[in-house]
């Protein structure tokens, strides 16, 4: 029986515009999005606090 912690889905990349994505995960906390690397329990990204 697997037990691990039920986490509730959350928005980690916001990007306006893109009917694609290359998404690639580098490990079970660091993915790339477009060539945006984040380390997903502490970081997001949303394009308007980048421009």
């Amino acid at each position: 029986m697997n037990h691990e912690k039920k986490r509730k889905s959350e928005k980690i990349y916001w990007q306006y515009r893109k009917n694609e994505a290359y998404i690639k995960w580098s490990d079970d906390d660091t993915v790339s999005i477009n060539g945006v690397t984040l380390n997903v329990p502490v970081e997001t990204y949303d394009y308007r606090e980048n421009e």
